[in-house]
């Protein structure tokens, strides 16, 4: 794998060998370093919405006892508040506002989000099943059946397009 990366390098942009490099990172010293390296993609080229978005949400860490976010979950909830002013109806950016605050005590604060990603219609099912998460956690059960619902859909026409059946399909 490393090998292969390293051949693609030859051809690839700047930016391209930076994104080669971070996965290296990843595979070789795990994933801080991934996540410094996508910091430094986001410093150099700042429209890269990839690494805007998966280097403060690799930081995350959580939730102290009673319930306040930690540092790193602090700093990916106010980079993807920033985002989402800046890029009110992208989908990456709802899904990680939602990746934000599914996990912890308010997922009150995803419910706009939520209806919103869900509106655009993404092109990922696992988009509409966080959306549906966010959804039940705040007791609209008919909105999250309804996300899950198509999300299956969503899968299953992924699937017939692709020719293999539901039983073939990778888990």
């Amino acid at each position: 794998c490393h090998l292969r990366a390293n051949l693609l390098k030859g051809a690839a942009s700047p930016r391209e060998k930076a994104w080669i490099e971070a996965v290296g990172a990843l595979h070789l010293q795990g994933t801080q370093a991934f996540a410094m390296a996508l910091e430094a993609i986001r410093d150099k080229w700042p429209a890269d919405l990839n690494a805007q978005v998966l280097a403060p949400m690799l930081r995350r860490d959580g939730f102290d006892g009673a319930g306040a976010p930690k540092a790193g979950q602090q700093a990916a909830e106010a980079m993807v508040r920033r985002l989402r002013e800046r890029r009110t109806n992208d989908p990456v950016v709802l899904h990680a506002f939602l990746q934000t605050v599914l996990v912890g005590p308010k997922p009150e604060d995803g419910l706009a989000a939520a209806r919103a990603l869900l509106a655009l219609d993404p092109p990922s099912a696992y988009y509409r099943q966080v959306a549906g998460q966010v959804l039940y956690r705040c007791g609209e059960a008919a909105a999250a059946a309804a996300a899950f619902n198509a999300a299956r859909t969503f899968d299953e026409g992924r699937l017939k397009e692709a020719g293999i059946s539901s039983a073939a399909a990778p888990t």
